[in-house]
């Protein structure tokens, strides 16, 4: 069986899987013209429509676009490790299969709406911190946003608020024209992030091709950077660079740059916090102090002068700011589902017990795990390298935290392809299935009682991890690996 599939790997790699991966895109784009995040109201179409037939026969077409998709990517993995595949085609490979998700209705999320309404807000002279989108009427732009983020403010940071602001001015006649402009940065941004990750992976003696492959290629960032442009891109954009100038030296150009996606991204603090702590315990002790100070003083000018250019005060700073992306409770975050499950289970026993106390329950207990990963992966920082040890981190956070959305999982993906984890398995899982975890609409794909199905199927997961020991073997064999 392993044979048939690598042969099967092998016979689609090479132009064979580049030209696959562009057929299933326009094949995606035309499926979603009828599936997709459709601006609203649904009279307002896109500037091309297909009727692929009937909602069955669509969401066929649809997801048998995507699975194609997905497998040419796959399959373009096999010319990575066979050398065909190089920097010059894999620029090529973007610009071809970036081309449709470019050009067609945006798909697995709604959040580029969300970005347009907040531009709008500040253009109209309102402060996105304290008006919602509501404060814009009826128009186009809030009956596309998803109904649970109309009338909430903008939980974006000051850098972000300047960009949505400066890319109002340049269209705001045509929201189709608005969306095609906003895709434009992000598309730079990918390059910038791209060409970044280049460097860094030769640096860390890593093939710079398969981080490429595993980043800039894979359906997971192609769709969340380029068809709904998330701003998640700007923030590893920022990142991944303020990495490179740690690895060469410029510690203060890092950390200004860091602080700069951390006003567009809360976890850009944590590579930075990594960062510092590796510096600190790998110094000598009187320095110590002065390099903690040098840290501090760059990331807070960094980010004060932001939030004073910006003029929208520090609201974006603030406790009630961080837990706007997690007031959306949704199943496919794995603290959720398990504790529907458990409230589902205890209540068939007749133990009287509230779902929404205890999935709050779960989700501290799940924050507390989270921390304690942080402070045991912390301790490995003397030894280890900080990117490898971050990306690991945040991994975590994502899982672990009370909202998950497909597009987290870059952060890791991105941070771990510089590193020796760029070949394993988990991170391929996630760039190439990850998406499936969002329906084609921007709602979550496993919504209602899914949760009779994912719960048990986590706890067995996470019973048979920790019970065979695959937990801790994992983590031995990665810092062993790691020879930084």
């Amino acid at each position: 069986m392993k044979l048939q599939i690598k042969r099967l790997r092998e016979g689609l790699s090479g132009w064979k899987s580049i030209f696959l991966g562009f057929f299933a895109g326009v094949g995606i784009i035309l499926s979603s013209s009828q599936l997709g995040a459709i601006p609203r109201p649904h009279s307002y179409r896109w500037f091309f429509y297909l009727n692929v037939g009937t909602g069955i026969a669509a969401h066929i077409y649809l997801y048998l676009s995507i699975a194609a998709f997905v497998l040419a990517w796959w399959a373009l993995g096999a010319s990575v490790e066979s050398g065909w595949l190089n920097i010059k085609k894999v620029w090529q490979t973007f610009a071809l299969w970036a081309t449709p998700f470019f050009l067609g209705v945006p798909i697995f999320s709604r959040d580029i709406y969300s970005y347009v309404a907040q531009g709008e807000l500040v253009r109209h002279g309102l402060n996105p911190y304290v008006s919602t989108p509501l404060s814009l009427g009826n128009t186009n732009v809030l009956q596309s946003i998803a109904e649970v983020w109309r009338n909430t403010p903008s939980p974006y940071g000051p850098l972000l608020t300047m960009h949505g602001h400066l890319l109002s001015y340049l269209d705001d006649h045509s929201l189709i024209a608005q969306i095609l402009v906003y895709r434009g940065f992000a598309v730079l941004a990918a390059v910038a992030l791209s060409l970044a990750l280049i460097p860094l992976a030769k640096r860390r003696g890593v093939d710079p091709v398969r981080a490429l492959w595993l980043v800039t290629l894979s359906p997971l960032f192609l769709i969340s950077a380029v068809s709904t442009a998330h701003n998640d891109v700007y923030m590893l954009a920022l990142v991944i660079s303020g990495v490179l100038l740690a690895d060469r030296g410029h510690r203060r150009s890092a950390y200004c740059a860091l602080a700069l996606a951390a006003t567009i991204k809360a976890p850009a603090f944590a590579v930075i916090g990594f960062i510092l702590i590796h510096e600190v315990v790998r110094s000598p002790r009187a320095k110590r102090a002065w390099l903690v100070i040098e840290a501090g003083l760059v990331s807070v000018i960094s980010i004060v002068v932001a939030t004073l250019l910006a003029g929208f005060g520090w609201f974006w700073a603030s406790p009630a700011a961080f837990k706007i992306p997690t007031s959306i409770r949704t199943v496919i975050t794995p603290s959720i589902a398990v504790g529907s499950f458990l409230a589902q289970c205890l209540r068939a026993l007749q133990v009287p017990v509230s779902r929404h106390s205890l999935v709050s329950y779960l989700e501290a207990l799940f924050g507390l795990v989270a921390v304690g990963l942080v402070i045991y992966l912390l301790k490995k920082l003397e030894r280890h390298d900080y990117l490898f040890v971050a990306g690991l981190a945040l991994l975590g956070i994502s899982l672990l935290s009370p909202s998950l959305w497909p597009w987290y999982y870059l952060w890791a993906i991105a941070i771990l392809a510089a590193t020796h984890l760029q070949r394993w398995p988990v991170l391929a899982v996630l760039a190439g299935g990850a998406t499936f975890l969002a329906g084609a609409g921007g709602s979550p794909m496993l919504g209602g009682n899914s949760f009779y199905v994912t719960g048990p199927l986590l706890l067995i997961g996470l019973a048979y991890f920790i019970r065979s020991g695959r937990a801790r073997a994992l983590f031995e064999q990665g810092f062993a690996d790691d020879h930084s």
